[in-house]
C-alpha cells in the first residue's frame, strides 16, 4: 500500500483581511511573469476583461511566494483560486493595468 501526501499551498498576500468586496476566481494559468515592479499570472479564460492578477515586488517575500505558487500550478497543470477585489484600482502604481489586471489578495493552488 502506498501513502500519498498532498500538499496544499495557500498564501495570504495582504496583512489585513480581504475587502468585503473580495471575490474568488478560478484561474487556469497560462503565463507567469516577473518584472521589476510586479509579478503576475495570466489566466485563460479571465474574469471578463481581467486576465492578469498581480502583486507588487515591494515585499520580495510575498512576491516570491506568489510566483512559487503560480509556477507550481502552471507546470503541474493545476488551477489556482485567486481572491481579489474587482474594485481595487491600486494596481497601476506597480504596473497592473486597470483594463486587464487586478491586485491579488491571496492565491491558492487547487488539486
Amino acid at each position: 500500500m502506498r501513502t500519498v501526501i498532498l500538499a496544499v499551498f495557500v498564501v495570504s498576500l495582504v496583512a489585513l483581511a480581504p475587502s468585503a468586496h473580495a471575490v474568488n476566481f478560478t484561474c487556469n494559468p497560462v503565463n507567469v511573469a516577473s518584472f521589476g515592479n510586479r509579478v503576475h499570472v495570466k489566466c485563460a479564460p479571465g474574469d471578463g476583461a481581467i486576465v492578469f492578477f498581480a502583486v507588487s515586488t515591494t515585499n520580495p517575500g510575498v512576491a516570491q511566494r506568489f510566483t512559487d505558487i503560480a509556477v507550481a500550478a502552471l507546470v503541474n497543470n493545476k488551477s489556482l483560486l485567486i481572491q481579489f477585489d474587482p474594485a481595487n484600482t491600486t494596481g497601476p502604481s506597480f504596473g497592473c493595468a486597470l483594463d486587464n489586471c487586478r491586485p491579488a489578495a491571496s492565491i491558492f493552488i487547487n488539486k
